[in-house]
C-alpha cells in the first residue's frame, strides 16, 4: 500500500514539474507588459498600467498615464 502512495506522489510531482517547465513564460518586455495589462484590468478595472510600468520598457506615456506600448 505504501508503494502505491509513493508512486502516485512521484507521478503527480513529475506531471507538475514537466507542465511548469514546458509552459515557462520566459522573460522580456513583451511578456511583462501583457502580464501588467492583465493585472491592471483584473485588479483595477482599467487599461492604465501606471502601478506596473517599471516592469517593462514596452509602454506608452499619454496624458501622464502609462499604457501598453505600440
Amino acid at each position: 500500500m505504501r508503494t502505491r502512495t509513493g508512486l502516485r506522489a512521484v507521478i503527480v510531482a513529475s506531471a507538475l514539474f514537466f507542465t511548469y517547465a514546458f509552459f515557462y513564460p520566459g522573460g522580456g518586455w513583451n511578456q511583462s507588459v501583457r502580464f501588467d495589462l492583465v493585472r491592471a484590468i483584473v485588479e483595477q478595472h482599467t487599461l492604465r498600467i501606471d502601478d506596473y510600468h517599471s516592469n517593462t520598457g514596452d509602454k506608452a506615456l499619454v496624458d501622464g498615464h502609462y499604457y501598453r506600448g505600440p
